[in-house]
């Protein structure tokens, strides 16, 4: 790894991978693979897709954004206008004096007066 200087060699990593490096070399001789660079670079540009398509993908995705940004802000206004009317309702009840703050108690009020009234009694 190390040697002792200060620097690293790659000696025991080429150690470790040469069974590797030993079974590919006799592959690629057995299957008589040629490994060559090919100098014509143009086949690995897309040559078949307009210039238009990048720009016109890019349109379609800020279109999209846009929505979903609009979409954000119409449901937060909705959502406040909802809130606003629930608390109109609620200041007009309480104004108006028609307020029943849960079913339940005035249920448990008529039950305990009768209740009591009952057991009194006896």
């Amino acid at each position: 790894m190390g040697t002792g200087d200060g620097n690293m060699t790659s000696a025991s990593i080429k150690n470790y991978f040469s069974p590797l490096e030993e079974f590919l070399d006799s592959e690629i001789a057995a299957k008589d693979i040629h490994m060559t660079w090919d100098e014509d670079v143009d086949k690995y540009f897309v040559q078949h897709i307009p210039p238009t398509v990048p720009i016109v993908v890019g349109i379609v995705l800020c279109a999209m954004i846009v929505v979903v940004v609009v979409a954000y802000f119409v449901g937060k206004n909705r959502n406040q206008k909802k809130a606003e009317q629930a608390k109109q309702q609620a200041t007009t009840e309480k104004k108006s004096g028609s307020v029943n703050p849960g079913f339940e108690m005035a249920e448990t009020k008529s039950n305990s007066s009768g209740g009591s009234g009952g057991s009194g009694g006896s």
